[in-house]
């Protein structure tokens, strides 16, 4: 004798709906905790580039020792190499004789796809430079893109693209 399929719909049916409700509840967590994995991950890359960015753009011929090794602290591999023969010691050396001073100032930062460990960073800063050989401070729109990879110690710099130089109008 084959069982009333009304019976067996009767008692089943409400324990497959509740399964069903339960497994999309827990795939919405998970995708929910995801999402906001993601979003702590662009701020701390956005933190960081900050941070690198102001350092780089804000600097005195008072201060410019410190200044230097607080920018090298964000840089890794290949770039920080570069940003020793930038800020070598004859470059510091004529930032203190000059009396030369940077202040930089973030406009719009833009955290690109993060991918694994890397990412790309695009950002305007307005920067202006004082120094004891000119009359007025002279003043620029930087437009960069940023790489970034993570290291243990966060996000750092590996490598530094201006897309507009200083006093260049653009393409």
């Amino acid at each position: 004798m084959a069982p009333d399929l009304r019976v067996l719909r009767g008692r089943f049916l409400p324990w497959l709906l509740a399964a069903l409700m339960a497994a999309l509840a827990i795939l919405f967590a998970v995708l929910w905790r995801s999402e906001g994995a993601d979003d702590r991950r662009r701020a701390e890359v956005e933190a960081s580039a900050s941070g690198f960015l102001r350092a780089l753009t804000n600097f005195s011929a008072e201060t410019i020792d410190r200044d230097v090794e607080r920018i090298r602290g964000f840089a890794v591999g290949r770039f920080a190499d570069e940003l020793d023969q930038t800020f070598s010691p004859d470059r510091v050396q004529a930032i203190k004789d000059q009396q030369a001073a940077s202040t930089g100032r973030i406009q719009s930062l833009f955290v690109q796809e993060i991918e694994e460990d890397t990412t790309t960073v695009f950002a305007v800063v307005a920067e202006t430079v004082t120094n004891d050989q000119t009359e007025s401070p002279r003043q620029d729109t930087l437009r960069m893109e940023l790489g970034m990879i993570e290291t243990a110690e966060g996000w750092k710099a590996e490598r530094l693209t201006l897309l507009q130089t200083p006093a260049t109008p653009p393409a």
